[in-house]
């Protein structure tokens, strides 16, 4: 490294996984018998998983260099639990992360990349029904008599948004005629931006647990309302797209 040599992300990750796991090594002996060996060779592949996102090379690897299959099968456990792990959490390895935050927008079986270009803009849907929040519900029934939406957009006087409405609530027989709409829409201010990707939706949708959200600009103007009945299915048709890409099956149908 002195000379100038440094072996980018690869070697780095090995040397601090061999590093990471003699420190486990040493911490666990008092009370555990490990054996040395095991520990930097597993803590090497590990981190080398997370790091690189390549497992099936680091098995690979450590079958060459040590000539033990229980080794290899110990080691194996350690970056499928490593790969696993970094996925679930993170989505991608540290290397992908890197090539997006420059830009690069990386096709692999793996990648979410697409995840970020999917966003609230391109999945809303723009036709609306609006009311104003101080409508009655009786006026909200004539309104909709012959077309009842599933969900009616309320704003103030100035335009902004103002609420949003399931239209099952005004066709109940237990609110007064006279109530304003407004009055039956939680104000907890939860909108979503144009900007947002799918996975900020998806957050949204799992903290509200609501099955629609507005989607307003800056200024608090109305731009469309987005479900998460559609958010699910549009992440589950790339998931499949992604899927027969990897299968090799891109121009099939």
């Amino acid at each position: 490294m002195g000379s100038g040599f440094r072996g980018g992300l690869f070697f780095a990750s090995l040397y601090l996984g061999v590093l990471t796991g003699a420190a486990f090594a040493s911490v666990v002996a008092p009370v555990m018998d490990l054996s040395l060996g095991l520990c930097t060779i597993a803590g090497m592949c590990a981190l080398a998983t997370a790091i690189i996102g390549g497992p099936l090379t680091m098995i690979l690897l450590t079958l060459e260099t040590t000539h033990s299959a229980n080794l290899t099968a110990a080691v194996a456990l350690t970056a499928l639990v490593a790969s696993f792990t970094v996925k679930r959490i993170f989505g991608y390895s540290f290397a992908t992360w890197r090539f997006h935050l420059r830009g690069e927008n990386i096709r692999s079986g793996v990648d979410v990349g697409w995840m970020r270009t999917l966003t609230v803009g391109r999945m809303m849907r723009t036709e609306l029904d609006t009311l104003a929040a101080d409508t009655t519900v009786a006026t909200a029934r004539t309104n909709f008599a012959g077309r009842m939406p599933r969900y009616i957009v309320l704003h103030d006087d100035q335009n902004h948004y103002a609420g949003l409405l399931e239209s099952n609530l005004i066709q109940s027989i237990t609110i007064a005629p006279d109530q304003p709409l407004s009055a039956l829409v939680e104000h907890d201010g939860e909108v979503l931006s144009p900007d947002f990707s799918i996975g900020h939706a998806v957050a949204a949708f799992e903290r509200t647990t609501r099955p629609a959200l507005a989607v307003t600009d800056r200024e608090g103007h109305v731009l469309g309302i987005l479900s998460e009945r559609y958010v699910l299915r549009r992440y589950a048709e790339e998931l499949e797209r992604t899927r027969r890409e990897l299968a090799g099956e891109k121009h099939g149908k």
